[in-house]
């Protein structure tokens, strides 16, 4: 992988982290430690986030906490952008 500050764009996605790993046969993508990807001006953040190149698709994984009580839990944190389709709730 690919340590330091890393970007990986493709088309309109953007992600960002502290580390990355590419897994060719998977075509696949991983991003560790304070990651956050863009598409378009939806932003998400977590601890990791693996990216599927084929499918342009994103999944976000938070935070987990394993040190006991001390420690609070990240949470995801996701800016949703709605897009022109309106859906009636």
């Amino acid at each position: 992988g690919v340590v330091g500050k890393v970007k990986i764009t493709q088309e309109d996605w953007l992600g960002t982290g502290d580390r990355m790993e590419y897994y060719a046969d998977a075509r696949k993508v991983i991003l560790h430690g304070n990651a956050k990807t863009w598409q378009g001006k939806n932003m998400v953040s977590g601890k990791t986030i693996t990216y599927y190149l084929d499918e342009k698709r994103s999944e976000v994984e938070r935070a987990q906490t394993t040190t006991g009580k001390g420690k609070k839990q990240e949470r995801v944190k996701a800016t949703i952008v709605p897009n022109s389709e309106k859906k009636k709730k």
